[in-house]
């Protein structure tokens, strides 16, 4: 009950705001943004190999800008650009507080995904 009632309290809506709209409002330009972030802690099996450290935890953020808009009646765009950081416990390899979650991969929804590290350490990582 506790973590359900921190979740909520910690939860903050997106926030978006139009830049522009049609007379008619068929057509329109909006900016959207969003800051996210988690933090988890894992209890992994007695594995050395696959898992260093028993205990671990892993700490996600993320802010988003996406512009979408409707520039003609069949055209819809949307485009969006984010930064993440990815921080984990030392010693607990790569997998380290994620548990069976991928850290990095690219999304296979994505047309083209450009994805960079902006900086990199041996528990945390930024991203763009």
């Amino acid at each position: 009950m506790r973590l359900t009632l921190a979740v909520l309290l910690a939860a903050q809506p997106a926030f978006g705001v139009s830049l522009w709209s049609s007379a008619d409002g068929s057509r329109y330009w909006a900016l959207d943004t969003a800051l996210k972030w988690s933090a988890l802690s894992s209890h992994a099996p007695d594995a050395p190999l696959l898992y260093p450290k028993r205990w671990s935890a892993a700490a996600l953020g993320r802010g988003r800008l996406a512009l979408r808009g409707q520039a003609a009646a069949d055209l819809h765009v949307r485009l969006a650009y984010e930064q993440r950081v990815r921080a984990v416990s030392t010693g607990a390899g790569a997998g380290g507080g994620a548990g069976i979650l991928v850290p990095e991969s690219r999304a296979p929804y994505r047309l083209r995904q450009l994805d960079d590290a902006l900086a990199m350490g041996e528990n945390a990582t930024y991203r763009h």
